[in-house]
């Protein structure tokens, strides 16, 4: 179980601390702002994994006495710590570049390393897809924010290349300019993601997954009348919904049991039906 999470992890890791490595020698070298912030963009990604995987401990933990719902909600947890890194990060970038902006200095384009540039973008794509099919398989929000990061690292990595292909012919300070664009669509990506993660730790119902709910239990009979249905949410696949519902029919014991069935999967481990007289 623990695999399914520290693997991957562990993986993308020890792939963003190369990717710092190599980056930061870059923007050393040729003196680019993009490609320094680029490189530290990578370094806090290497943090947020760390995270992460030490939180994938806790997560892969039985539910005990004390804890009967599990520790589900650390992902939440974690995603909120890791949206906070992206956040300040963009914080942090768009201070450089605006720093840049007031004092530009020159930037030298070097071939051999606009190809690496080129191939740490591709390999961020790649991480993405990667990503991105975890996240299909196991619905962690862990595996979610560091796909949308991928994606997003990705597009910086791609405007950071142009950046530093075109400071040299152009006269003003493109590294600036576009060091400011990056650091902006992080500070919006980060903050999306913090308001998404708070929002799952304070709790709130997903109107689109109680329609789901209820459609399945029309399905079931249309003369069932829902009253009110309350999500618990206790973290990934640890959802308990208590609905309250009233029907026509006679047989409750058999119908409660028809929509256990219905409901009742990987994601929502109980579901209890209460009857309205």
């Amino acid at each position: 179980m623990k695999n399914k999470f520290t693997l991957p992890l562990i993986s993308v890791g020890i792939v963003n601390l190369l990717l710092f490595v190599v980056k930061f020698y870059i923007g050393i070298k040729t003196n680019s702002l993009c490609v320094y912030t680029d490189s530290i963009n990578n370094l806090l990604d290497t943090f947020s994994a760390i995270i992460a995987c030490s939180g994938a401990v806790f997560i892969t933990r039985s539910a005990t006495k004390k804890h009967p719902f599990g520790f589900g909600r650390i992902e939440y947890i974690l995603e909120l710590v890791m949206s906070l890194i992206i956040t300040l990060a963009g914080l942090y970038f768009a201070y450089t570049s605006l720093s840049r902006l007031s004092m530009p200095t020159p930037v030298w384009f070097f071939f051999n390393f606009a190809i690496i540039l080129a191939v740490s973008c591709l390999i961020k794509l790649i991480l993405a897809f990667v990503f991105l099919r975890l996240y299909k398989k196991t619905n962690s929000v862990i595996f979610k924010t560091i796909m949308l990061d991928s994606f997003l690292d990705c597009c910086i990595t791609l405007v950071v290349l142009i950046s530093f292909s075109l400071s040299n012919s152009t006269g003003i300070a493109i590294d600036g300019f576009l060091g400011l664009a990056i650091s902006i669509m992080i500070i919006v990506s980060g903050v999306k993601l913090v308001l998404s993660s708070v929002s799952k730790l304070v709790g709130t119902n997903n109107e689109d997954e109680i329609d789901s709910i209820k459609d399945e239990i029309k399905s079931i009979d249309e003369s069932i009348e829902i009253k009110d249905i309350v999500i618990n949410d206790y973290g990934v696949n640890s959802k308990i919904i208590i609905l309250c519902a009233k029907t026509k029919l006679d047989d409750n014991l058999a119908l409660q049991k028809r929509i256990k069935s219905k409901i009742q999967n990987d994601c929502y481990k109980k579901v209890f039906v209460e009857w309205e007289e």
